[in-house]
């Protein structure tokens, strides 16, 4: 067993969960996690470097 990279405070409730391996949305994006919230109605992008998530970033926040 081993360690979560990431947890949030509150449950996001997540309703599915993307890899991206490709550079298609921009080399900056390659290696990220994107995640989907029901409870916040949000799509969330962690960067993930070195098996660690570096970053979140909120998307889709404004379309509520």
């Amino acid at each position: 067993m081993e360690q979560p990279w990431f947890h949030w405070s509150q449950t996001m409730a997540p309703s599915g969960m993307a890899f991206l391996t490709s550079d298609h949305y921009g080399p900056a994006w390659r290696g990220s996690l994107l995640v989907g919230s029901l409870r916040d109605r949000h799509l969330a992008r962690l960067e993930i470097r070195g098996g660690q998530v570096v970053s979140q970033e909120r998307l889709l926040a404004s379309l509520k």
